[in-house]
């Protein structure tokens, strides 16, 4: 059952990446010439003389879809709305070292995420450092009732997330509610102080086949997320550690999640029993759960599954568990 198991996973995993690439892939137009298509923004035009726009808003708000959007050096104080499919298939990139396009929240209540995408598609973030939004980083719809955003707004699908650094924000990094298909890889998220905050959260029934892998999440409460019914996502090849309560935490309702390869170590939280310091959890009715060839140590406790629901536990690397027997391997 076992091997079998893991044959089953293999397969979704190169079946979800290949379905997240896919829409990424299509329909990618190259830039017309002499760059048309193309918008620069700087805040002060002292990097980009060229600039067309002091903000980023304004620059989305100008380009056709399928345009690429250019942002210079500089710190950047606004929230950006992506909306409708009037704005499918725009590429934002920093543009400029590492560190030096800012998106700054400046903790106003007012600014609830740098980014917030709703009811669009393909849309291409890259190379941002955002810090300090009153509620996420980047944002992915929004549950009905969420204060600061229109209740219940649409998901946003086939986009991607990558190179992005997303750190002391009041609660997540990046956050997908109802939001399918998207691609999260290779951010860094850090340092997001909530007692609830998450490094990356995927959340609510329309969250279905998301790949989230190459991410480093490191002391927010919650490193990754998935909750209130998310289904067939993978959790692939990260790194969570020295968070407060869990490494990577799946619960309420979120099924056929494929949790492979990642690296959860040193998540300590308060050593409170069963809710702090552990390094993968499966929890709550989470059902079709695959936690495979995962490396967890120096947590409280390194694999936690409360019998709920179904999971499957093999060939992990990790030395406790609760049950037990659910690390195959004791070494590193």
């Amino acid at each position: 059952m076992a091997t079998r198991s893991l044959q089953r996973s293999a397969l979704l995993l190169v079946l979800l990446i290949a379905v997240v690439a896919a829409p990424a892939a299509a329909g990618k137009k190259p830039p017309g010439k002499g760059g048309k298509h193309v918008l620069i923004v700087d805040d002060n035009k002292a990097q980009c003389a060229n600039a067309g726009f002091t903000s980023v808003q304004a620059a989305v708000n100008a380009a056709p879809a399928g345009s690429k959007i250019l942002v210079c050096a500089g710190t950047y104080n606004e929230q950006v709305t992506i909306a409708t499919a009037a704005k499918n298939d725009l590429t934002l990139k920093a543009k400029g070292k590492p560190g030096t396009v800012v998106m700054n929240g400046a903790d106003d209540p007012a600014l609830q995420a740098a980014f917030f995408l709703t009811a669009v598609q393909g849309i291409k973030l890259a190379g941002f450092t955002i810090r300090e939004y009153h509620e996420a980083g980047i944002l992915l719809g929004s549950p009905t009732g969420f204060p600061g955003f229109p209740s219940g707004a649409p998901g946003a699908s086939g986009n991607e997330l990558l190179h992005n650094e997303s750190t002391d924000n009041h609660h997540d990094g990046i956050a997908l509610y109802n939001s399918p298909g998207n691609l999260i890889a290779h951010n860094f998220i850090h340092d997001n102080p909530s007692e609830i905050a998450c490094g990356i959260q995927v959340g609510f029934p329309g969250s279905v086949g998301n790949v989230v892998r190459h991410n480093r999440s490191l002391r927010n409460a919650f490193g990754i997320r998935l909750n209130d019914g998310a289904s067939n996502n993978v959790i692939f090849h990260n790194r969570s550690s020295f968070n407060r309560r869990f490494g990577i935490l799946n619960r309420a309702g979120a099924t056929g999640t494929l949790i492979i390869e990642n690296r959860t170590f040193s998540n300590t939280g308060t050593g409170t029993a069963p809710t702090e310091g552990r390094g993968i959890a499966v929890t709550t009715g989470s059902t079709g759960v695959s936690v495979l060839r995962n490396h967890a140590f120096f947590n409280t406790l390194d694999l936690f599954w409360d019998g709920t629901g179904s999971a499957t536990f093999a060939k992990n690397h990790c030395k406790t568990s609760i049950p037990s027997g659910l690390c195959a391997h004791g070494g590193k």
